[in-house]
């Protein structure tokens, strides 16, 4: 294996490792949340739920910039609240199971799309600033094997 695609294999372990706590957070979330106002609950797991989305797209794409990241993470869940405004009898079923409501949520709030940024901007603060494992370099810049540059 070469020794890039080593680093690709630890970026994407790393942030799907973070996908998964933040899912275990989550799902802890849903056991306690008869504990904390309702609001706070609905904005920590909309939060939680922006964040889980930035890690996997990290995972999904680690040689990408955080900023891109950021941004198309936003937009997912920007597409999927406002999807929420969309009724049809089968999404409707979807949301109404457990899988449904934590994928896709089951009512449009705009309060959301805000707890949806907070989120991603904690993974932005948690992440380092070369990403979870050091950058993925573009190939075409790495020197060649036989010690001259590539073009």
């Amino acid at each position: 294996m070469r020794r890039n695609n080593r680093h690709v294999l630890r970026a994407r372990l790393g942030y799907l490792a973070a996908t998964s706590a933040t899912i275990a957070v989550g799902l802890s979330l849903q056991w306690v949340r008869r504990n904390l106002p309702n609001a706070l609950a609905d904005v920590l797991g909309d939060a939680l739920w922006g964040l889980m989305i930035y890690w996997l797209l990290g995972a999904a794409r680690p040689a990408v910039s955080r900023g891109l990241r950021a941004t198309f993470a936003m937009l997912v869940c920007w597409l999927v609240e406002f999807s929420q405004l969309y009724h049809a009898p089968w999404i409707d079923a979807w949301r109404a199971t457990t899988v449904g409501r934590l994928t896709l949520g089951s009512g449009f709030d705009a309060r959301d799309l805000v707890a949806y940024g907070v989120g991603i901007a904690v993974g932005l603060g948690l992440e380092p600033a070369g990403g979870a494992a050091p950058r993925v370099a573009d190939a075409s810049r790495l020197p060649r094997a036989d010690g001259g540059a590539s073009s």
